[in-house]
């Protein structure tokens, strides 16, 4: 177990600063205990690079990666609970397989409204005037359901520390417990996504210049252009894609542990808050007596 201070009240900035001191003071443990499963995940993530766009074979590796991602994520589990690998692998599946089907289910939902104000808008409008209100209600959509998701952040990490309820108490007490503390969890949350983009730009570059190689050789071939592309192309592409995927697990290990310590800090803040009642409870029925 690499952290024994979970439960302590921290501000934003030490939730952050305390992920990144547990990251690098034991990164060649958590490196060691991981790095097979993230290589793992890396290597089916990046076999998209050899599909045009997202299509149903793409849909075959959602099954291996859902997996591969539950490995990393209960790899990375097992130092923070003392839980053994096998134990903590079925929570994370679990919690992985709800979230993927609910992420499906959200995007259905919200396509469908999309469609639904389409029709009810009839044909009078202009395209591009229905272009841009389809636009407009799927973004407000898209903002309410993550704005419903920040929540879960709390829920999902109590039940994977913890370890003792059903994969639905997800959606229980935790979660609304998660509301109360909504504001906390969207500041820590938008901090660092900020920092995390920053990263994922810089250690990106290299995708994105061979992803546009890839475009403008596309776009030759469209107009009568020989392939300017050497035959070993797709094979280097998807080293690259694997090695670059290797490091983003990495970063989102470090804010996995930021989530680690909000979930901490809530908790801290819950119970110091219920012994506050039952302080008073008692206070009062001292008194009453008397």
């Amino acid at each position: 177990m690499i952290e024994k201070f979970l439960y302590k009240d921290r501000s934003y900035s030490s939730c952050i600063y305390s992920a990144y001191e547990l990251m690098f003071t034991n990164f060649a443990t958590i490196f060691r205990k991981t790095w097979l499963a993230a290589f793992v995940y890396s290597t089916i993530m990046s076999l998209s690079v050899f599909f045009d766009s997202w299509s149903w074979m793409q849909l075959v590796f959602l099954v291996p990666m859902v997996f591969s991602i539950s490995w990393l994520g209960a790899a990375v589990m097992s130092l923070l609970n003392d839980k053994s690998l096998k134990h903590n692998y079925i929570y994370t599946l679990q919690t992985v397989l709800l979230m993927t089907v609910m992420m499906l289910l959200v995007s259905v939902i919200i396509i469908m409204l999309g469609t639904a104000i389409l029709l009810l808008l009839g044909t009078n409008k202009s395209p591009e005037s229905l272009n841009t209100t389809y636009f407009i209600f799927m973004v407000f959509f898209i903002v309410l359901a993550l704005i419903a998701i920040i929540p879960l952040i709390y829920s999902v990490m109590k039940y994977l520390v913890e370890s003792k309820a059903r994969v639905w108490s997800i959606f229980g007490k935790a979660y609304r417990n998660g509301w109360r503390h909504w504001g906390f969890i969207m500041l820590v949350f938008i901090l660092c996504a900020i920092m995390i983009s920053v990263l994922y730009v810089v250690i990106g570059l290299p995708r994105v210049v061979m992803y546009l190689a890839v475009q403008n050789n596309a776009y030759g071939l469209t107009i009568g252009d020989p392939s300017g592309l050497p035959k070993y192309f797709g094979m280097l592409n998807y080293i690259v894609g694997v090695v670059i995927t290797f490091f983003v697990c990495y970063i989102n290990v470090w804010m996995f542990f930021v989530m680690y310590y909000v979930y901490g800090r809530i908790e801290t803040r819950i119970k110091t808050k219920q012994k506050s009642l039952d302080l008073n409870e008692t206070a009062k029925t001292t008194v009453y007596r008397s």
